[in-house]
């Protein structure tokens, strides 16, 4: 099974091959590693590793090896799609935390279009401005054959 790792380490030669090795160790088999930031302030890179996992391999044992070395932090994993495309994947990501206030039309921009003449609305995605709410005015109770008098309007 696909799961996406996404690690920080230490930015000098070796840190990626001992994360390499750790993976392998704990029955990961490394698909594609994408560099996603450097970060030369502390030294420290942040990586994210597709990688499949064993029949029985639990990803907890994956996370264990990776953080069990000096200076490794295991950040999350989580499952990945299948056949997903990990580059166009974080370019996603990338774009989406450049300028938060505009991630959701961007989102619905990056989505896949489905086939046909359909588009946003046809997928249940609205673009308008989120509506105010206002309590209801509560309705006037009458008795069954009486008429509401004025000061029940």
């Amino acid at each position: 099974m696909p799961y996406l790792l996404r690690v920080e380490l230490p930015d000098v030669p070796g840190s990626l091959g001992r994360v390499a090795s750790a993976i392998g160790e704990a029955g990961g088999d490394i698909e594609a590693i994408e560099i996603v930031e450097h970060r030369p302030d502390d030294g420290t890179a942040v990586d994210d590793v597709l990688l499949e996992i064993a029949q029985g391999t639990m990803p907890d044992s994956i996370v264990s090896a990776c953080n069990l070395l000096d200076g490794v932090h295991v950040l999350w994993i989580s499952r990945y799609a299948a056949g997903g495309n990990l580059f166009l994947d974080l370019e996603a990501v990338e774009e989406l935390t450049v300028s938060p206030v505009q991630a959701l039309d961007r989102l619905i921009e990056l989505l896949p279009r489905p086939s046909g003449p359909t588009g946003p609305l046809a997928c249940g995605v609205r673009r308008t401005a989120p509506r105010s709410c206002t309590a209801a005015k509560p309705r006037p109770t009458r008795s069954r054959g009486t008429r509401p008098t004025a000061a029940s309007r």
